[in-house]
């Protein structure tokens, strides 16, 4: 139910199409997190939030964040 919670309150960022988690190691306890923004600048409003600076200060030390932008164009429906 918590994760439900956290998509929500990610999708009620302006600007986030998605996000989703999974287990990455069970061992580890760690957590693989995959979001999709719109553009840069809906991220970067996001990252200047009180809440998600509070997650990083609290969490930075035991993450390791791999952030990777790419570039598409041309979308389209395959079934087209």
């Amino acid at each position: 139910m918590q994760k439900r919670g956290k998509q929500y309150h990610c999708l009620r960022n302006e600007g986030c199409l998605f996000i989703s988690f999974t287990v990455d190691d069970h061992r580890d306890g760690s957590l693989l997190v995959v979001e999709r923004w719109k553009d840069r600048i809906s991220l970067d409003k996001h990252l200047l939030k009180i809440e998600v600076i509070g997650l990083i200060k609290k969490w930075g030390p035991k993450m390791r964040n791999e952030v990777r932008m790419y570039d598409a164009s041309n979308e389209r429906d395959p079934r087209a």
